[in-house]
């Protein structure tokens, strides 16, 4: 759906023809030509967009959306302009529709599929964290710990899938992410990240989308254990120093 080639190859067309032929007809078609292909190019990025995005930041990523479209407009209108100047329209037609042809062949290579495989709507809020000690939510850094027991025949379709869940960590706002495997109990590996404040995480939890929870469940699924992963949360300390007497 958002791969849409037809749309460089509406602009290549029409741009082509008004740079060939003569004719005020031909100039007309190919006008109407590229105007089709703008609107569905216009189309296909808009939804992309909004389909990848999810909602508490939905207004943050088109503002960034139109800031980088706008500029390459302006770019591309400068640069073109300046090739027309120096050499001639016609030479200006014929380069920009040969790099929508070029931009066509890449785009069968390069799609824009992801918006169709995931999911941003909200899965609602996470269960609350359950802690005998309630930080202030500017404490930090958090370190967040998972472990897991996997069966040893699906070790690689964990791999796989922690993989993917270390790309939704991160995303969202992880970092130090790593996989360590307990070297005294075969089997057992521990997920560990770091997130700048217990705030940043608690609103984490609050903005989970149906595309993380499906990514935690991919791993959850390879997990043998007779409970649930264990979960912990610890927090740096913040500790005085004490002063020496002299």
């Amino acid at each position: 759906m958002f791969s849409l080639p037809q749309a460089p190859a509406f602009f290549a067309v029409g741009m082509a023809s008004m740079a060939t032929f003569d004719s005020f007809l031909i100039a007309c078609l190919a006008m109407f030509a590229a105007g089709i292909g703008w609107i569905f190019a216009c189309n296909a990025i808009n939804s992309a967009m909004l389909m990848a995005s999810p909602a508490w930041v939905r207004a943050r990523s088109v503002a960034m959306y139109l800031l980088v479209f706008q500029g390459c407009l302006a770019f591309g209108s400068l640069a073109w302009g300046f090739v027309a100047q120096r050499l001639s329209m016609h030479d200006a037609l014929l380069g920009a529709s040969c790099g929508l042809l070029v931009s066509l062949v890449l785009g069968f290579r390069y799609k824009l599929t992801a918006a169709e495989t995931v999911d941003m709507r909200s899965s609602g809020p996470w269960p609350r964290v359950e802690v005998n000690i309630t930080p202030h939510p500017d404490h930090g850094p958090v370190l967040v710990t998972v472990e897991y027991k996997i069966n040893p025949e699906k070790i690689a379709e964990f791999f796989d899938a922690v993989g993917a869940l270390e790309k939704h960590r991160r995303r969202n706002g992880a970092f130090q992410w790593h996989l360590f495997i307990d070297l005294s109990t075969p089997g057992v590996y521990v997920e560990s990240y770091f997130v700048d404040t217990w705030g940043e995480h608690l609103r984490q939890r609050d903005r989970a989308t149906l595309d993380d929870v499906s990514a935690e469940e991919r791993v959850y699924s390879c997990h043998i254990g007779e409970t649930e992963p264990k979960l912990k949360h610890m927090l740096s300390e913040r500790r005085r120093r004490a002063k020496t007497k002299e």
